[in-house]
């Protein structure tokens, strides 16, 4: 445990000095020219947008977001590394659905989160409605989530459905399984691309997963 600390408080020094790094550094290695070569063009050209940008991109927003990833990396591995936190997951029907109900609204958060902050940072040229659309999408997202997570806590057992046959067990455990290790992967995934957005969402996801597995493995605390 004690290497762990020291790992997470290196990640955390780490982290903390490529995020200043990042903010000293301005977003465009000349940013005048770039917005010269900006002005000139028209409305639609989107596509020529993205290029002139990634012609133009410094270090800097690199920088923030690996910094953000380990500092947030650091944060967590302690609390993911005690053999007492996967024990502490909620295995009542209601804590599940709970916990599911956060982690579709922490998804639904950091998306928007992350849209503010690529407006903030130029991702979008002038002439695109750069939030309105996917914004207003949102509530169907949380929507599509929640049903999602309803399906999931469907899966715990119940007074009326608590024993399975041997089948459906193994069918539910492959289910949750693949599910466990595509969340698994894509949070990996995120870190090695510096998507930090993705971190809290997908580790909350794959926390609701085992939730699942532990109440498959003692169903009469579940109903």
């Amino acid at each position: 445990m004690k290497i762990l600390i020291c790992v997470a408080i290196g990640l955390l020094v780490v982290g903390a000095g490529l995020f200043v790094s990042g903010l000293n550094q301005p977003i465009y290695r000349n940013e005048k020219e770039f917005q010269s070569r900006y002005m000139l063009l028209g409305p639609g050209k989107s596509k020529e947008y993205r290029e002139l940008r990634k012609l133009y991109l410094s270090e800097s927003i690199t920088y923030q977001n690996y910094g953000m990833t380990l500092m947030i990396a650091g944060a967590f591995i302690p609390l993911f590394a005690r053999r007492t936190t996967v024990a502490q997951l909620p295995e009542k029907r209601f804590a599940v659905a709970l916990f599911g109900t956060l982690a579709a609204m922490a998804t639904i958060g950091v998306e928007v989160g992350s849209l503010f902050l690529d407006m903030s940072r130029g991702e979008f040229p002038w002439w695109a409605d750069s939030i309105g659309i996917p914004l207003s999408g949102m509530p169907f997202v949380f929507l599509g989530l929640l049903c999602w997570v309803g399906f999931h806590v469907w899966l715990l057992p119940n007074t009326t459905r608590r024993n399975y046959s041997g089948a459906a067990v193994i069918c539910t455990k492959a289910w949750l399984t693949v599910m466990s290790l595509f969340a698994a992967t894509y949070l990996a995934y995120a870190a090695c691309i510096g998507d930090f957005w993705s971190l809290l969402p997908m580790a909350m996801w794959l926390g609701l997963y085992f939730s699942i597995f532990k109440c498959l493995r003692t169903p009469s605390i579940a109903a």
